[in-house]
């Protein structure tokens, strides 16, 4: 089963939510696009990872959204709860009704239509007490960001998108404390 990466995981505290697309529903009114991350590898994945099912929260993804790192990103805040950083419009159907009633509506961050489709947004990354977001977001979502105790740093995106091959989460995949290197 597709499973396209880390690209399609988003921690939440307690819970982990894991995007997938299905052709027709992500595509819909569209020539066909190609193949990302499906349900069966998503929930493959967490199995394997050891995500318990009550954890687990999918979401299904619309074009032009082709991770769910283009949608949305957990948020670490130092004066509040863990929240989710996320664009609602990049979800299909219900989806992003069910996010919110297993995140809480009040852990939701919300990333403007421009923000999320135009600067990439959800592809900002939390390391330590800092965030990398793109260069281009809208300084409310910096404010947003910075009133939850938070860091801003703003990245080139054009440094990571062409020369790196991905932007600010591509770039800085978490290793756990626990990994053994060879």
């Amino acid at each position: 089963h597709r499973w396209e990466g880390m690209a399609d995981v988003a921690t939440v505290g307690d819970k982990v939510v894991l995007t997938y697309a299905v052709p027709g529903h992500y595509d819909e009114g569209l020539e066909p696009k190609s193949s990302r991350s499906c349900r069966e590898g998503v929930e493959h994945a967490a199995r394997w990872a050891g995500v318990p099912d009550d954890a687990r929260v999918f979401a299904e993804l619309v074009y032009p959204h082709f991770h769910g790192d283009t949608v949305h990103y957990g948020l670490r805040p130092t004066n509040g709860p863990p929240m989710l950083a996320h664009y609602a419009k990049g979800l299909w159907g219900d989806s992003a009704a069910i996010v919110a009633r297993e995140i809480g509506a009040g852990r939701i961050l919300p990333i403007s239509a421009d923000d999320a489709v135009e600067q990439y947004a959800g592809n900002s990354r939390q390391v330590k007490d800092g965030v990398l977001v793109p260069d281009g977001v809208s300084a409310s979502y910096v404010a947003d960001v910075e009133r939850r105790g938070l860091v801003t740093h703003r990245v080139p995106l054009f440094e990571l998108f062409v020369k790196g091959g991905g932007g600010a989460a591509c770039a800085t995949l978490y290793l756990p404390r626990t990994l053994r290197l060879p």
